[in-house]
C-alpha cells in the first residue's frame, strides 16, 4: 500500500482452525495500520476525520471503515480500565508477593473489582466513586478468624453463628432464631 492514497483501506481474508479472519489495512500518511479481526467490513462508519499529509502542510479528510472506527473509538478502554485497577489503594500494590500465582490472583481480583464497579455504574446507576466501592467491599477483609462467625440477626440475640437462612443469604441466624424465622415466613 506504499503508493496508495491516505485513507485507502484493503482487506485480506484468511482462515485458521476453521475460523475465518480478516486483516484490515489502512494507509496512513507515514505507515500502514493493520488490524486482524474476526468481524467487520469495508463500510465506512462514524464521523469524518482528517489526517495531515505532505509533511503536515495539507489535510486529507477520511472516514474510517467499521473495524478502524471501532479501534479509534474504543482503544482508550483498556488504558482506562488499567488506570482504575491501579488507582490507590490497589490490591496489587498492597499485597506484596513474589509468588507468580499470587500476582496473577491479585490481578484477577483487581480486574474483577473494576468490572463489578463499572457494571454496577452502567446497569444499576451506581453513584459511588471507585474508592467508596472498594471501601464497601472491605468488610470481607475484616474477617480474620479461621472460621468466620457473625452475630445472629434474631431479635435480641447476640450469639455468634456460622449459619444463615436459605431464603435470605447473609441473614445470619442461630438454630433457635432460625426456627422462629421459619414460623414467621410460613415454610
Amino acid at each position: 500500500m506504499k503508493d496508495d492514497e491516505v485513507g485507502t483501506t484493503r482487506v485480506v481474508k484468511g482462515s485458521m482452525d476453521n475460523v475465518e479472519y480478516y486483516i484490515f489495512n489502512l494507509k496512513e500518511p507515514e505507515y500502514t495500520s493493520e488490524i486482524m479481526s474476526t468481524y467487520g467490513c469495508l463500510a465506512e462508519e462514524g464521523e469524518e476525520t482528517s489526517r495531515r499529509i505532505n509533511g503536515g502542510t495539507d489535510k486529507k479528510h477520511v472516514r474510517y471503515t467499521q473495524v478502524f472506527n471501532n479501534h479509534f473509538r474504543f482503544r482508550h478502554v483498556v488504558d482506562d480500565h488499567n488506570n482504575f485497577r491501579m488507582m490507590e489503594p490497589c490490591i496489587e500494590k498492597i499485597w506484596r508477593t513474589i509468588k507468580w500465582e499470587c500476582r496473577v490472583f491479585s490481578f484477577i481480583l483487581a480486574i474483577t473489582e473494576v468490572n463489578a464497579w463499572l457494571a454496577m455504574k452502567y446497569f444499576c446507576g451506581l453513584k459511588l466513586k471507585l474508592l467508596q466501592f472498594r471501601t464497601n467491599l472491605k468488610w470481607i477483609m475484616s474477617d480474620k478468624n479461621p472460621y468466620q462467625k457473625k452475630v445472629c440477626k434474631g431479635e435480641g440475640c447476640k450469639k455468634q453463628v456460622r449459619t444463615y437462612c436459605s431464603c435470605c443469604v447473609g441473614h445470619w441466624l442461630c438454630p433457635q432464631c432460625y426456627g422462629y424465622h421459619m414460623r414467621e415466613v410460613g415454610s
